[in-house]
């Protein structure tokens, strides 16, 4: 199984694109990674956008991932289903790909347009996570952003194309993307998940740390 790393540029403190249709809570930072009773796990996903299963916050990373020593963090976490069949009128509604807007975090479409555009190359599944750094006055000092996607055959490749469009480049085994040296997005793909985590720039976080961010990142989806 071949994974590549992936890595794109962020220029905003605090970039909530993909992350609008959950609304984070300030909450202290405590055990990571809960397991919460899911009750649509048992029902069949028929749906071509959000769903409302709790399945994100199983394996995905967590504040206390990032900023062990943070009393107060933001979460939240969203999951679409992009169902094949249930994705054909809304394909067929919308005939012709809508270009990438590099600006915004990795998949790089607004919320009007990801789900479309993502069925369109074959996602079957999308995952998100924001986690954020918050300040005693309850200012948002720093943003992360996770997004895993479940992919069909193929969509491994056409995911990479997609970042490439944004500036992904070979780059330690795989691609990435950096503003002055520093790493912004890293993600890694193989045959069934593509898996991003997105930085700011008031992360205090070094590349070292980011890339070991990706890894446990890909850990907890593998484990």
């Amino acid at each position: 199984m071949r994974r590549t790393a992936i890595a794109a540029a962020l220029a905003a403190l605090v970039t909530v694109g993909g992350l609008t249709s959950c609304t984070p809570d300030v909450v202290p930072v405590a055990g990571a990674h809960p397991q919460p009773v899911d009750a649509s796990a048992a029902e069949p996903h028929t749906v071509c956008g959000p769903d409302a299963s709790s399945k994100a916050d199983r394996f995905m990373l967590t504040s206390t991932d990032i900023w062990p020593n943070v009393a107060s963090v933001a979460q939240g976490f969203a999951n679409y289903t992009l169902d094949p069949a249930a994705c054909i009128a809304t394909l067929a509604a919308t005939p012709n790909p809508e270009p990438v807007a590099c600006d915004l975090n990795f998949p790089y479409y607004p919320d009007g347009e990801k789900v479309t555009e993502l069925a369109r190359i074959h996602v079957v599944g999308i995952h998100t996570a924001q986690e954020s750094k918050v300040g005693n006055d309850g200012v948002v000092i720093s943003a992360m952003h996770e997004t895993v996607l479940d992919l069909s055959a193929n969509a491994g490749s056409d995911v990479v194309r997609l970042a490439r469009k944004c500036g992904a480049r070979p780059f330690a085994g795989g691609y990435a993307t950096t503003s002055g040296g520093v790493v912004d997005m890293l993600l890694e793909i193989d045959d069934v998940h593509a898996v991003a985590v997105t930085f700011d720039d008031h992360s205090g976080l070094t590349n070292v740390q980011k890339r070991d961010l990706l890894a446990r990142a890909v850990s907890l989806l593998d484990g």
